[in-house]
């Protein structure tokens, strides 16, 4: 690959990349202009904290999940098969 292909592909990375985050930026300055603070620290003292902390867990605990999952099915090496069929199998005229 010659250095001008390289630098289109470059980019082609990058340009998509700094969309997101200019777009992501833009949308959090509208959000944090359009919401009164006050008002939401008001809320979360009132709020009880054991449920918010369990949900805080629980959704962590999500992405600790599904690390694991794509690590156990991406993890190289055939000492597993995984079987490819289709969960829901359309029922034969038979049985129906």
């Amino acid at each position: 690959m010659n250095d001008r292909a390289a630098g289109a592909s470059r980019t082609r990375t990058i340009l998509p990349a700094a969309a997101g985050v200019v777009l992501g930026a833009g949308f959090l300055v509208l959000l944090w202009t359009s919401i009164d603070l006050g008002q939401v620290s008001a809320l979360l003292a009132r709020a009880t904290l054991a449920p918010l902390f369990l949900a805080l867990l629980a959704y962590a605990m999500d992405f600790v999940l599904r690390a694991v999952r794509f690590w156990y099915l991406l993890e190289p090496g055939e000492t597993k098969r995984i079987a490819l069929r289709p969960t829901v199998a359309p029922s034969s005229p038979a049985s129906a």
